[in-house]
């Protein structure tokens, strides 16, 4: 499955809750009914679930990998450290099996990361990720400093290894066309919260909150004829000093009296999709008698644009 989350502002909050395995020995365990709280783990137990439960893929390459340490190396440290029992001779092996998994030449194996192109150097990072075969991948923006051409390269080569390995992906961008190809699910935050969670094929053809449908329709389309780019008005709050009520009220061309006060919760605005879940008055019976469609989105965006050229 892939997970992504995709949000203007707090892209790094830390993701602090993951069911995944019963608290105890360093063992893969397979009863995933219980949760685990990964604050309460200590260290011990923290250095042995990273990377052999869920590893990360920082936003830049060339930052996350050790500029004194060859690419080999930092493949075998993670080795090393988590499979104790394996000689160093397996480790290599493994190395090179990584490498050419993620399209690096094994000659490669020995190169520093100033050596090599940025789309090798996230290669590289990628196969470290996949080096203990965990079960949840966290990627923060691995395509940010790539162009469009190793971007789609890359975007290839994750999709095509988490099939193959049943790797669960958490996907953290800006860019929604890029998640619409990827992702089976997308969550939208705002303000480090959640507003929208759906799936992708949803989100593409009936985004509910207004901030969505903004996100939507801040990039051009490839096809059609050309239009005007609305973008979003205003900025992203300050995490230390929230508006009342909705944090995007301000920026809302849809906004009305509830917002400026009450907090919205997520609710599922359509009985036809139960997993479609927004957090917007507009979609709650309390303060709203029927819920906006997609064209009252459209048409408020489109208000908002001409009060722009006036």
């Amino acid at each position: 499955m892939l997970y992504s989350r995709s949000y203007e502002y707090g892209k790094d909050i830390s993701l602090t809750r993951l069911s995944r395995s019963e608290r105890g020995n360093h063992k893969k365990i397979e009863d995933t009914t219980q949760p685990i709280d990964i604050l309460q783990l200590s260290p011990a137990e923290l250095r042995a679930f990273r990377w052999s439960e869920i590893s990360i893929v920082f936003q830049s390459a060339m930052n996350s990998l050790n500029p004194v340490m060859n690419i080999g190396t930092q493949i075998m440290d993670a080795l090393q450290t988590h499979r104790p029992d394996m000689g160093p001779d397996s480790r290599k092996q493994r190395a090179l099996e990584l490498l050419k998994l993620v399209g690096i030449n094994a000659d490669r194996l020995r190169s520093y990361p100033h050596e090599l192109s940025g789309g090798m150097r996230q290669r590289a990072v990628i196969a470290i990720a996949l080096a203990l075969n965990p079960d949840l991948i966290i990627m923060d923006e691995p395509t940010t400093a790539l162009d469009v051409v190793v971007q789609r390269e890359i975007l290839n080569l994750v999709s095509a290894l988490c099939k193959e390995f049943n790797t669960a992906l958490i996907f953290i961008t800006h860019d929604l066309s890029l998640l619409l190809e990827l992702a089976d699910n997308i969550a939208i935050m705002y303000a480090g919260k959640v507003v929208e969670k759906t799936t992708s094929k949803e989100l593409h053809n009936h985004p509910r909150h207004p901030y969505s449908y903004g996100l939507l329709h801040s990039f051009p389309s490839l096809h059609g004829p050309r239009s005007r780019m609305t973008g979003i008005p205003g900025s992203p709050p300050d995490l230390r000093d929230l508006p009342p009520g909705c944090a995007f009220h301000p920026r809302c061309p849809l906004a009305f009296h509830p917002c400026n006060t009450v907090v919205p919760a997520l609710l599922s605005p359509n009985v036809d999709h139960p997993g479609q879940v927004v957090a917007c008055h507009l979609y709650d019976s309390r303060f709203s008698e029927e819920p906006p469609d997609t064209s009252v989105l459209a048409e408020k965006y489109e208000a908002l644009l001409e009060r722009s050229r006036m």
